[in-house]
Protein backbone atom coordinates (compact mmCIF):
# COMPACT_ATOMS: atom_id res chain seq x y z
CA UNK A 1 0.00 0.00 0.00
CA UNK A 2 1.52 3.34 -1.01
CA UNK A 3 1.70 6.39 1.24
CA UNK A 4 -1.06 8.28 -0.59
CA UNK A 5 -3.49 5.36 -0.20
CA UNK A 6 -2.78 5.02 3.53
CA UNK A 7 -3.43 8.72 4.05
CA UNK A 8 -6.72 8.44 2.17
CA UNK A 9 -7.88 5.53 4.35
CA UNK A 10 -7.01 7.36 7.56
CA UNK A 11 -8.93 10.46 6.50
CA UNK A 12 -11.96 8.36 5.54
CA UNK A 13 -11.85 6.49 8.88
CA UNK A 14 -11.64 9.69 10.90
CA UNK A 15 -14.42 11.30 8.90
CA UNK A 16 -16.66 8.25 9.39
CA UNK A 17 -15.99 8.18 13.17
CA UNK A 18 -16.75 11.91 13.53
CA UNK A 19 -19.96 11.52 11.56
CA UNK A 20 -21.03 8.57 13.72
CA UNK A 21 -20.36 10.51 16.95
CA UNK A 22 -22.34 13.45 15.67
CA UNK A 23 -25.35 11.21 15.17
CA UNK A 24 -25.32 9.84 18.73
CA UNK A 25 -28.08 11.33 20.90
CA UNK A 26 -28.70 10.54 24.53
CA UNK A 27 -31.99 11.16 26.29
CA UNK A 28 -31.34 11.28 30.02
CA UNK A 29 -34.82 12.11 31.23
CA UNK A 30 -38.28 13.13 30.21
CA UNK A 31 -39.01 16.68 29.10
CA UNK A 32 -39.13 19.43 31.68
CA UNK A 33 -42.72 19.94 32.92
CA UNK A 34 -44.25 23.28 32.11
CA UNK A 35 -43.81 25.98 34.80
CA UNK A 36 -47.38 25.67 36.08
CA UNK A 37 -47.06 21.92 36.63
CA UNK A 38 -43.65 22.33 38.25
CA UNK A 39 -44.91 24.95 40.71
CA UNK A 40 -47.99 22.87 41.50
CA UNK A 41 -45.93 19.76 42.26
CA UNK A 42 -43.38 21.64 44.37
CA UNK A 43 -46.21 23.34 46.28
CA UNK A 44 -47.57 19.88 47.14
CA UNK A 45 -44.12 18.78 48.27
CA UNK A 46 -43.79 21.86 50.48
CA UNK A 47 -46.65 20.56 52.65
CA UNK A 48 -44.41 17.63 53.67
CA UNK A 49 -41.29 19.61 54.57
CA UNK A 50 -40.65 20.66 58.18
CA UNK A 51 -37.82 22.31 60.06
CA UNK A 52 -36.03 20.35 62.82
CA UNK A 53 -33.64 21.44 65.54
CA UNK A 54 -31.78 19.42 68.15
CA UNK A 55 -29.85 20.48 71.25
CA UNK A 56 -27.69 18.29 73.46
CA UNK A 57 -26.53 19.21 76.96
CA UNK A 58 -23.33 17.93 78.53
CA UNK A 59 -21.55 17.91 81.87
CA UNK A 60 -17.93 18.54 80.91
CA UNK A 61 -14.94 17.91 83.17
CA UNK A 62 -11.49 19.37 82.40
CA UNK A 63 -8.38 17.58 83.68
CA UNK A 64 -4.88 18.91 84.41
CA UNK A 65 -1.93 18.00 82.19
CA UNK A 66 0.05 14.98 83.44
CA UNK A 67 3.66 15.29 84.72
CA UNK A 68 4.78 13.36 81.63
CA UNK A 69 2.95 12.57 78.42
CA UNK A 70 5.25 9.64 77.72
CA UNK A 71 3.98 7.47 80.57
CA UNK A 72 0.56 5.81 80.16
CA UNK A 73 -2.34 7.10 82.19
CA UNK A 74 -3.10 5.01 85.26
CA UNK A 75 -5.97 6.66 87.08
CA UNK A 76 -8.22 9.56 86.23
CA UNK A 77 -7.15 12.62 88.25
CA UNK A 78 -9.50 14.97 90.00
CA UNK A 79 -10.92 17.45 87.45
CA UNK A 80 -9.68 21.00 87.51
CA UNK A 81 -13.05 22.37 86.50
CA UNK A 82 -16.56 21.27 85.58
CA UNK A 83 -18.96 23.09 83.29
CA UNK A 84 -22.32 22.62 81.64
CA UNK A 85 -21.96 22.86 77.87
CA UNK A 86 -24.31 22.41 74.93
CA UNK A 87 -24.36 21.83 71.18
CA UNK A 88 -27.13 22.51 68.70
CA UNK A 89 -27.88 21.75 65.07
CA UNK A 90 -30.78 22.49 62.71
CA UNK A 91 -31.97 20.68 59.62
CA UNK A 92 -34.90 19.57 57.49
CA UNK A 93 -37.36 16.69 57.68
CA UNK A 94 -39.91 15.11 55.34
CA UNK A 95 -43.22 13.78 56.68
CA UNK A 96 -43.48 10.13 55.69
CA UNK A 97 -46.74 9.08 57.35
CA UNK A 98 -49.21 10.34 59.90
CA UNK A 99 -52.14 9.00 61.85
CA UNK A 100 -54.76 10.73 63.98
CA UNK A 101 -52.26 11.77 66.66
CA UNK A 102 -48.69 11.44 65.42
CA UNK A 103 -46.44 11.65 62.38
CA UNK A 104 -43.19 10.08 61.23
CA UNK A 105 -40.52 12.43 59.92
CA UNK A 106 -37.52 11.34 57.84
CA UNK A 107 -34.27 13.25 58.38
CA UNK A 108 -30.50 12.83 58.74
CA UNK A 109 -29.12 11.03 61.76
CA UNK A 110 -26.60 13.79 62.48
CA UNK A 111 -29.46 16.30 62.79
CA UNK A 112 -31.18 14.49 65.66
CA UNK A 113 -28.45 12.53 67.43
CA UNK A 114 -25.44 13.69 69.45
CA UNK A 115 -22.82 11.40 70.95
CA UNK A 116 -23.48 10.25 74.51
CA UNK A 117 -19.85 10.73 75.54
CA UNK A 118 -17.14 12.93 74.03
CA UNK A 119 -13.47 12.54 75.04
CA UNK A 120 -10.54 14.85 74.31
CA UNK A 121 -6.96 13.72 74.96
CA UNK A 122 -3.67 15.53 75.42
CA UNK A 123 -1.31 15.22 72.46
CA UNK A 124 2.45 14.69 72.48
CA UNK A 125 5.11 16.72 70.65
CA UNK A 126 4.29 14.91 67.42
CA UNK A 127 0.61 15.91 67.80
CA UNK A 128 -0.45 12.32 68.43
CA UNK A 129 -3.18 11.67 71.01
CA UNK A 130 -1.97 10.17 74.29
CA UNK A 131 -3.93 8.16 76.86
CA UNK A 132 -4.19 11.20 79.14
CA UNK A 133 -7.67 12.66 79.21
CA UNK A 134 -7.98 16.41 78.76
CA UNK A 135 -11.78 16.77 78.83
CA UNK A 136 -14.73 14.44 79.25
CA UNK A 137 -18.27 15.42 78.23
CA UNK A 138 -21.23 13.26 79.25
CA UNK A 139 -24.64 13.97 77.73
CA UNK A 140 -27.42 14.27 80.29
CA UNK A 141 -30.21 15.57 78.05
CA UNK A 142 -31.17 15.93 74.40
CA UNK A 143 -34.14 17.78 72.91
CA UNK A 144 -35.53 17.42 69.40
CA UNK A 145 -38.07 19.96 68.15
CA UNK A 146 -40.18 19.85 64.99
CA UNK A 147 -41.45 23.20 63.69
CA UNK A 148 -44.73 23.08 61.81
CA UNK A 149 -46.22 25.24 59.07
CA UNK A 150 -48.85 26.53 61.48
CA UNK A 151 -46.15 28.14 63.64
CA UNK A 152 -46.48 25.46 66.32
CA UNK A 153 -43.65 23.22 67.47
CA UNK A 154 -43.72 19.73 68.94
CA UNK A 155 -41.18 17.54 70.69
CA UNK A 156 -39.64 14.81 68.57
CA UNK A 157 -38.46 11.34 69.56
CA UNK A 158 -35.76 9.46 67.65
CA UNK A 159 -37.22 6.00 66.99
CA UNK A 160 -34.89 4.35 64.43
CA UNK A 161 -31.59 5.45 62.93
CA UNK A 162 -28.64 4.38 60.81
CA UNK A 163 -25.47 6.26 61.77
CA UNK A 164 -23.35 4.87 58.92
CA UNK A 165 -25.76 5.99 56.20
CA UNK A 166 -26.97 9.09 58.08
CA UNK A 167 -30.68 8.21 58.09
CA UNK A 168 -33.13 8.65 60.96
CA UNK A 169 -36.86 8.66 61.62
CA UNK A 170 -38.42 10.88 64.28
CA UNK A 171 -41.87 10.47 65.80
CA UNK A 172 -43.71 13.59 66.89
CA UNK A 173 -47.23 14.71 67.73
CA UNK A 174 -49.36 16.28 65.04
CA UNK A 175 -50.00 19.99 65.59
CA UNK A 176 -53.37 21.26 66.71
CA UNK A 177 -54.01 22.39 63.13
CA UNK A 178 -54.07 18.94 61.57
CA UNK A 179 -54.10 20.29 58.03
CA UNK A 180 -50.73 22.00 58.48
CA UNK A 181 -48.74 19.14 56.93
CA UNK A 182 -49.32 16.18 54.65
CA UNK A 183 -47.26 13.04 53.94
CA UNK A 184 -44.97 12.96 50.93
CA UNK A 185 -47.18 13.37 47.84
CA UNK A 186 -44.87 11.28 45.67
CA UNK A 187 -43.51 7.71 45.77
CA UNK A 188 -39.97 6.68 46.61
CA UNK A 189 -38.41 6.43 43.18
CA UNK A 190 -35.42 4.48 41.90
CA UNK A 191 -32.32 6.65 42.17
CA UNK A 192 -30.48 4.05 40.11
CA UNK A 193 -32.31 5.39 37.07
CA UNK A 194 -30.77 8.85 37.43
CA UNK A 195 -28.41 9.78 34.63
CA UNK A 196 -25.35 11.98 34.55
CA UNK A 197 -26.54 15.56 34.07
CA UNK A 198 -30.17 14.87 34.96
CA UNK A 199 -31.91 17.73 36.73
CA UNK A 200 -33.38 17.38 40.24
CA UNK A 201 -34.99 19.77 42.73
CA UNK A 202 -34.07 20.15 46.41
CA UNK A 203 -36.40 21.57 49.07
CA UNK A 204 -35.21 22.33 52.59
CA UNK A 205 -34.49 24.90 55.30
CA UNK A 206 -30.95 26.25 54.78
CA UNK A 207 -30.20 28.86 57.46
CA UNK A 208 -33.78 28.32 58.63
CA UNK A 209 -35.40 29.63 55.44
CA UNK A 210 -37.64 27.45 53.27
CA UNK A 211 -35.79 27.27 49.97
CA UNK A 212 -36.13 25.41 46.70
CA UNK A 213 -33.27 25.02 44.25
CA UNK A 214 -32.26 22.70 41.46
CA UNK A 215 -29.07 21.07 40.28
CA UNK A 216 -27.52 18.43 38.08
CA UNK A 217 -26.78 14.88 39.15
CA UNK A 218 -23.28 13.36 39.15
CA UNK A 219 -22.34 9.85 40.23
CA UNK A 220 -20.48 9.26 43.48
CA UNK A 221 -18.09 6.52 44.49
CA UNK A 222 -19.86 6.25 47.82
CA UNK A 223 -22.34 3.38 48.05
CA UNK A 224 -25.93 4.55 48.06
CA UNK A 225 -25.11 8.18 47.27
CA UNK A 226 -24.94 10.65 44.42
CA UNK A 227 -23.84 14.28 44.08
CA UNK A 228 -25.85 17.37 43.15
CA UNK A 229 -24.17 20.65 42.22
CA UNK A 230 -26.29 22.87 44.49
CA UNK A 231 -24.96 25.39 47.00
CA UNK A 232 -25.29 23.55 50.31
CA UNK A 233 -25.87 25.59 53.47
CA UNK A 234 -26.38 24.56 57.08
CA UNK A 235 -29.96 23.43 57.51
CA UNK A 236 -30.24 21.65 54.16
CA UNK A 237 -29.46 18.30 55.83
CA UNK A 238 -32.56 16.14 55.44
CA UNK A 239 -33.83 18.15 52.49
CA UNK A 240 -35.99 16.32 49.95
CA UNK A 241 -34.47 15.66 46.52
CA UNK A 242 -37.04 14.99 43.76
CA UNK A 243 -37.13 14.63 40.03
CA UNK A 244 -39.99 15.83 37.83
CA UNK A 245 -40.94 13.80 34.79
CA UNK A 246 -42.73 15.80 32.13
CA UNK A 247 -43.67 12.64 30.21
CA UNK A 248 -45.52 11.09 33.14
CA UNK A 249 -46.51 14.40 34.72
CA UNK A 250 -45.25 12.95 37.99
CA UNK A 251 -42.79 13.67 40.76
CA UNK A 252 -40.54 11.08 42.46
CA UNK A 253 -38.56 11.30 45.70
CA UNK A 254 -35.04 10.16 44.77
CA UNK A 255 -32.95 11.06 47.80
CA UNK A 256 -32.15 13.14 50.86
CA UNK A 257 -29.49 15.85 51.06
CA UNK A 258 -27.02 14.95 53.80
CA UNK A 259 -23.79 16.92 53.66
CA UNK A 260 -21.31 18.92 51.61
CA UNK A 261 -17.61 18.58 50.96
CA UNK A 262 -15.55 20.95 53.11
CA UNK A 263 -12.02 21.91 54.07
CA UNK A 264 -11.09 22.18 57.74
CA UNK A 265 -8.97 24.89 59.32
CA UNK A 266 -8.02 24.98 62.99
CA UNK A 267 -7.96 28.34 64.75
CA UNK A 268 -6.93 29.54 68.20
CA UNK A 269 -9.88 31.39 69.73
CA UNK A 270 -10.67 32.87 73.16
CA UNK A 271 -12.95 30.99 75.51
CA UNK A 272 -16.63 31.20 74.65
CA UNK A 273 -17.21 32.29 78.25
CA UNK A 274 -14.89 35.29 77.87
CA UNK A 275 -17.01 38.36 78.60
CA UNK A 276 -14.20 40.91 78.33
CA UNK A 277 -14.21 43.35 75.38
CA UNK A 278 -12.99 42.05 72.05
CA UNK A 279 -9.19 41.87 71.82
CA UNK A 280 -7.46 44.79 70.14
CA UNK A 281 -5.73 43.68 66.91
CA UNK A 282 -2.54 45.64 67.70
CA UNK A 283 -2.21 44.44 71.30
CA UNK A 284 -0.94 40.88 72.04
CA UNK A 285 -3.67 38.69 73.53
CA UNK A 286 -2.58 37.01 76.77
CA UNK A 287 -5.79 35.26 77.81
CA UNK A 288 -6.73 31.60 77.59
CA UNK A 289 -7.18 30.20 74.09
CA UNK A 290 -8.76 27.05 72.65
CA UNK A 291 -8.51 25.22 69.35
CA UNK A 292 -11.64 25.52 67.21
CA UNK A 293 -12.35 23.78 63.89
CA UNK A 294 -13.59 26.04 61.10
CA UNK A 295 -15.32 24.18 58.29
CA UNK A 296 -15.12 25.87 54.89
CA UNK A 297 -17.86 24.41 52.69
CA UNK A 298 -17.00 23.61 49.09
CA UNK A 299 -20.17 24.96 47.52
CA UNK A 300 -21.49 22.98 44.59
CA UNK A 301 -20.70 19.51 45.96
CA UNK A 302 -23.73 18.24 47.88
CA UNK A 303 -23.98 14.57 48.82
CA UNK A 304 -27.38 12.85 48.64
CA UNK A 305 -28.33 9.49 50.16
CA UNK A 306 -30.43 7.62 47.60
CA UNK A 307 -34.08 6.70 47.86
CA UNK A 308 -32.99 3.07 47.39
CA UNK A 309 -30.91 3.23 50.55
CA UNK A 310 -33.78 4.89 52.42
CA UNK A 311 -36.20 2.21 51.20
CA UNK A 312 -33.88 -0.54 52.45
CA UNK A 313 -33.59 1.24 55.81
CA UNK A 314 -37.37 1.53 56.19
CA UNK A 315 -37.84 -2.08 55.13
CA UNK A 316 -35.43 -3.21 57.87
CA UNK A 317 -37.52 -1.37 60.47
CA UNK A 318 -40.98 -2.08 59.04
CA UNK A 319 -42.15 -4.28 61.91
CA UNK A 320 -41.27 -1.75 64.59
CA UNK A 321 -42.78 1.22 62.74
CA UNK A 322 -46.00 -0.65 62.00
CA UNK A 323 -46.33 -1.62 65.67
CA UNK A 324 -46.37 2.13 66.35
CA UNK A 325 -49.39 2.45 64.08
CA UNK A 326 -47.71 3.52 60.82
CA UNK A 327 -48.37 1.29 57.77
CA UNK A 328 -44.95 1.60 56.17
CA UNK A 329 -45.28 -1.31 53.72
CA UNK A 330 -47.22 0.56 50.97
CA UNK A 331 -44.66 3.37 51.10
CA UNK A 332 -41.66 1.14 50.38
CA UNK A 333 -43.39 -1.06 47.82
CA UNK A 334 -42.12 -0.47 44.29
Amino acid sequence: MNLRLRRTLVVVAISTFATSCARVTTRTSGPEPNPEDRMRQLAMLELSIVKISCSAYYRTSYYPPPPSLRTPAEALPRPLEQKLTSSSVAGTGAVLLQNAREMLVLTCNHVVHFADTVRHYYVDDAKRPTSHLRALSVKYRQDVFVFHRSGEWTVGELVVSDKDNDIAVVRTARPAQHMAEAPLPCPLGDAGELKLGQEVYVLGFPKGFLTVTRGLVSPSRGRGRFIVDIAFNRGYSGGAVVRLDGNKGAMEYVGMATSAAYDAQYLLVPSADNVTPAPEPDIPYTGEVFVEELKLINYGITFVVTSNMIRDFLRAHTERLERMGFPITPLIRR
